[in-house]
């Protein structure tokens, strides 16, 4: 059992319990997550939700109205940590993850940034991959003799396999099957036990 549950472990049970009517026991049973944990995430979604819907700051004094929303999605655009966003708008982690859970536009929000980082990421991995960096070159005696440019191997090669997976991936399949792609086939003689094979 995991010592820290994943957000992805809150979401499968969020998605359990929405798919058992709300019973809390079958969804945890479903989504492998323990019952007591699973009461407490299903009461805190449950509290949001009437707080959300009501406009009703929850305990701890977390904003329920969307007010916040706008600051943390531009912060979480900006740097990509969800901790920092969620600082940036004066609320929890807990209760951002919780609004993304019940507010469908600032789930759609919250998706763009992190689509948004990726891409500048991607961008800097390739500036880095093919421009590279200045450096300066200096001889033994630590004269500056001039300037060339570094690049990394290792982030073109992932630009690579991002790229063309097909063509420069790592992982290799082991398929068994007949001719074709088909069914394997084979034939039972009488008279022979699987023993026997």
């Amino acid at each position: 059992m995991p010592t820290r549950w994943t957000d992805a472990d809150r979401a499968r049970f969020l998605v359990a319990l929405a798919d058992h009517g709300g019973v809390v026991n079958a969804a945890a049973k479903a989504s492998g997550i323990p019952t007591g944990t699973a009461r407490g995430w299903a009461k805190r979604a449950a509290a949001a939700r009437v707080a959300i819907q009501d406009g009703q700051p929850q305990k701890g004094g977390t904003p329920t109205d969307a007010s916040w929303h706008e600051r943390f999605i531009e912060r979480l655009a900006v740097t990509g940590n969800v901790t920092k966003a969620a600082a940036a708008a004066g609320v929890s982690r807990s209760a951002a993850y919780v609004h993304r859970d019940v507010d469908p536009e600032f789930k759609a929000a919250w998706e763009e940034a992190d689509a948004m980082v990726a891409d500048e990421l991607e961008d800097e991995a390739r500036r880095r991959a093919v421009e590279g960096d200045e450096v300066t070159i200096f001889n033994r005696r630590g004269e500056e003799i001039g300037t060339t440019f570094k690049r990394s191997d290792t982030l073109l090669i992932f630009l690579l396999k991002g790229a063309r997976p097909d063509k420069y991936r790592e992982n290799m399949r082991h398929e068994h099957s007949g001719p074709g792609g088909g069914p394997i086939s084979y034939k039972v003689y009488e008279g022979t036990s699987p023993d026997d094979l």
